[in-house]
């Protein structure tokens, strides 16, 4: 079934129409190569074309859609090759950001990590396999936010945000043991809380590794033809 949005009525229009397609995305609404029709998304959300356009254009900076001149717009589409350079560049840029971020953050950011972390810790509990997925990847993107190099993170936003769609979209939920992937957090959370950017750089290479090994991701993807 056609997933359809509500209109919404603010000002920044543009921000929340690029959220709720995210959305769709990273929840399996909207699947790989599935095509975006401008006009359809403009009479759902109740804004403008121009406005449609502009949270697209956004999107596809992010490497969520694939958009070309005088050809559709679709959802982007990934094979086993690009999901392994994808995880190839988020395997070298990771561990380093989160030891920035152990190096830098505040008390307020720990406590806002904590929150974030609570509320990947609720979705893991209630068994929401594409909601703990959003909930990853705020309290990632949160923690390359704290290393303080937004050329780092728009990288790994732009690495992470698809790879996790395709991961929704792609794994078998009961294979995915959502409370044991929490606990991964924990050990990359106390290390920044302590201050200990080797440690909290290990963590990640360590939790990283044991993604690598699960086949689900890899093993649905199509291959390049």
């Amino acid at each position: 079934m056609p997933v359809s949005f509500q209109k919404v009525a603010v000002t920044s229009m543009r921000t929340l129409v690029a959220d709720a397609i995210r959305k769709a995305v990273l929840e399996g609404q909207l699947q790989p190569g599935e095509r975006i029709v401008e006009r359809k998304l403009a009479a759902q959300f109740g804004a403008s074309l121009s406005v449609i356009r502009e949270a697209l254009v956004e999107l596809e900076t992010e490497g969520f859609i694939v958009k070309r001149r005088n050809a559709a717009t679709h959802v982007v589409q990934f094979t086993i090759e690009d999901a392994n350079k994808m995880f190839e560049l988020r395997a070298v840029l990771e561990p380093y950001a989160t030891a920035q971020a152990a190096c830098r953050a505040t008390e307020q950011d720990i406590q806002e990590l904590r929150q974030l972390y609570a509320e990947l810790l609720h979705q893991a509990q209630a068994g929401d396999f594409r909601a703990y997925l959003r909930a990853d990847y705020l309290l990632h993107d949160r923690i390359w936010q704290l290393a303080g190099n937004e050329f780092i993170r728009a990288t790994l936003r732009r690495v992470m945000i698809p790879l996790s769609a395709l991961f929704a979209i792609r794994c078998q939920e009961p294979a995915f043991d959502l409370l044991a992937d929490a606990q991964e957090h924990v050990k990359i959370l106390e290390a920044i809380e302590r201050g200990d950017a080797y440690a909290a750089e290990a963590h990640v290479r360590s939790a990283m590794a044991q993604w690598r090994l699960r086949p689900a991701l890899y093993a649905a993807a199509p291959a390049r033809p």
